[in-house]
């Protein structure tokens, strides 16, 4: 009996089973991993949604090197640069998303700077090539193989929630330095018996490619990062926005010529008064809520004043979270482009004509001031504008803490001449990532505890400042919340900007004003309701083109159900609308995915009803579309841009 000799595969066959085996290790990890949300048949269809469309890479390669190897010129270098060709075209689009803010950041032309960070990304693919082909001469190419496998399985662990482009040219590497190691020298032999296996990969692969998933396991798949085929099938696909209806209310027809809304009577703070908007970067409201003795300056105003426990943040970042609630419209209803002379990414509403609420304020006599420790926060980029005064109060590197800022502050504060209103905003980032203004010490979250805290002992000092002088705590109104929240590993997502999710949008929402009785408040309400709010607190009348509705009869201890929806966008392509019943809709129109959950059964958000009640979800849905697209911004040549 003849004994058995393992052969080394062909080229292409090698190389198609790197990419089998970044199937395998995808579906290893998307099942031993607990944070990846699928079970039973959810999870079935997506591991064979990701082998099936992994499998289809891999065959698309192995057809490829067939066609190259029979038709195309021996010379080595061509090989090379048909590689690097091809991973410039597939990867290019993503990898200009990844690398959009750091190539603004680099002392080049923003243009050149993409173009070299692109082409040094991309050039790995070939070199990959070359390297594996150097291992496959001796028994190094087992350190090839292995290289691969851990960078197959690492690829869902280095920036896991974002950066398509990059894990794509890590598979890429990966699977190209696999099938270089593996693979024979020999020329390709006639595929015999094998032609029958191959067919049925090819069909298998295809099914996976032409044959749309579930919703639900769609989302399941988009939360698996080594499935690098689904963000390039998403942008082939594109983001149907469907169809829009005609219903939903006054909210859900265009504001623009509307009416202003007048300021209420009588007035509740006095023709002098000072209104302070306090917000504090990345602070989530269950934080505050759950660890009050960790925050007691925070947790006596909430008890001293109106604790809203159910607002939101209009966005999740703080760029287009600002802008919302300066402005009081969301982000794609306002003109987003570059500096003049700047570069990098559209991310300045500056040359928008919207009137925001400081700007009126300043029109009418009311000295505006904001200080913070960010640079950014000033009129020039058109997050805020209307500041008469403006002060970023700077760090050696980085974001200046609160110790730094509330000196400046508290001597502001006492300047303040006696017959002159004020508003006053303040921005404190100690709690933003990477956590290290309040010390280096701990786990990135007891790092940002840290910070909350230090801000929480800065705001005291404030406070008593306005306690302790009569007249200045008679004038005084305080407002305390967050641009937005952070995620600390829920939904396998780290930081801000990229989700939807609860984590990042609930917020802390505390008003202290002069004469208003401490209450709870559990109505939902908004960010966006701030801009009307403080219009409504100084006496001045509301544009009708605003989002939000003012939350000064709940300071006057009425209990309204206001009309507006509670929405949230980000300049991701992600948009949610919460409804009166606690139903949330999230949709992510980059990835083509669509979640519904029942906030009041499942405020973590883990179980995904799209698909159960898909009559119910449909509409929700439809109502989603109609809203944002009724009020987006529209003019010759304009589409809202996607903003990391």
């Amino acid at each position: 009996m003849r004994p058995f000799r393992w052969g080394r595969p062909s080229l292409e066959s090698a190389h198609l089973l790197g990419w089998a085996m970044l199937a395998v290790a995808t579906i290893a990890v998307a099942r031993l991993d607990p944070r990846i949300h699928a079970t039973g048949g959810v999870a079935a269809l997506r591991d064979l949604y990701i082998a099936g469309k992994l499998i289809a890479a891999g065959m698309l390669v192995f057809g490829g090197i067939t066609l190259w190897r029979r038709f195309g010129p021996k010379h080595r270098l061509a090989a090379y640069g048909v590689i690097w060709a091809a991973a410039l075209a597939v990867s290019t689009p993503g990898l200009s998303e990844d690398f959009s803010v750091f190539s603004g950041k680099l002392p080049l032309p923003y243009i050149v700077a993409m173009v070299a960070l692109i082409a040094a990304a991309t050039i790995s693919v070939p070199g990959a090539a070359f390297v594996g082909q150097l291992l496959g001469r001796s028994w190094a190419r087992w350190l090839g193989i292995a290289a691969t496998m851990v960078v197959a399985v690492a690829n869902h662990f280095v920036l896991p929630d974002d950066y398509p482009g990059i894990h794509l040219i890590a598979a890429m590497d990966a699977a190209t330095l696999f099938g270089a190691s593996l693979a024979a020298s020999a020329e390709p032999k006639p595929l015999g018996r094998y032609a029958y296996a191959l067919g049925a990969l090819g069909l298998f692969g295809a099914w996976a490619l032409l044959m749309p998933p579930p919703m639900s396991v769609l989302a399941a798949i988009q939360r698996v990062p080594g499935d690098v085929v689904a963000p390039l099938l998403a942008r082939v696909r594109g983001g149907d926005d469907g169809a829009i209806g005609s219903g939903g209310g006054e909210w859900f027809t265009s504001r623009i010529g509307r009416s202003p809304i007048a300021a209420s009577t009588p007035a509740l703070i006095p023709k002098n008064a000072i209104v302070i908007l306090i917000l504090v970067d990345c602070m989530r409201a269950d934080v505050v809520a759950d660890r009050p003795a960790d925050f007691p300056t925070v947790s006596a105003l909430r008890k001293d004043g109106i604790d809203f426990t159910a607002a939101r943040t209009p966005a999740p970042a703080t760029e287009q979270a600002l802008t919302s609630i300066f402005s009081g419209r969301y982000f794609s209803q306002l003109y987003w482009t570059q500096l003049p002379g700047g570069k990098g990414e559209p991310d300045y509403p500056n040359p928008d004509d919207t009137p925001y609420f400081t700007e009126i304020l300043a029109k009418h006599g009311i000295d505006t001031v904001a200080m913070s420790g960010m640079p950014g926060i000033i009129n020039k980029y058109g997050w805020v504008k209307g500041f008469a005064e403006e002060r970023v109060i700077r760090a050696q590197r980085g974001f200046a803490p609160s110790p730094d800022i509330m000196p400046q502050v508290l001597t502001r504060v006492r300047e303040q001449p006696a017959a002159r209103p004020l508003f006053l905003y303040l921005h404190f980032t100690d709690a933003h990532a990477p956590y290290n203004l309040a010390g280096p010490q701990g786990t990135p979250f007891e790092r940002y505890i840290r910070g909350l805290q230090q801000i929480d002992t800065q705001l005291r000092d404030l406070i008593e400042l306005i306690d302790r002088d009569k007249a200045l705590h008679t004038r005084t109104s305080l407002f305390v919340s967050a641009d937005h929240g952070e995620a600390f590993g829920e939904h396998r997502s780290f930081y801000h900007s990229k989700t939807l999710y609860e984590e990042v949008l609930r917020v802390p929402l505390v008003a202290r004003v002069p004469g208003v009785a401490p209450r709870t408040v559990t109505r939902a309400v908004s960010l966006i309701d701030l801009a009307p709010t403080i219009l409504d607190l100084f006496g001045q009348a509301t544009p009708g083109e605003l989002m939000g509705q003012s939350l000064v009869p709940f300071l006057r201890g009425a209990d309204p159900e206001l009309s507006r929806p509670i929405a949230a966008e980000s300049s991701r392509a992600m948009r949610a609308l919460i409804f009166s019943d606690s139903m949330k809709i999230i949709q992510d129109r980059k990835r083509g995915t669509v979640e519904l959950y029942n906030l009041k059964d499942d405020p973590a958000e883990e179980r995904d009803l799209f698909e159960q009640q898909p009559a119910a979800a449909n509409e929700r849905l439809q109502g989603l579309r109609t809203f944002f697209k009724t009020h987006e911004h529209t003019r010759p040549g304009y589409e809202t841009p996607f903003i990391r």
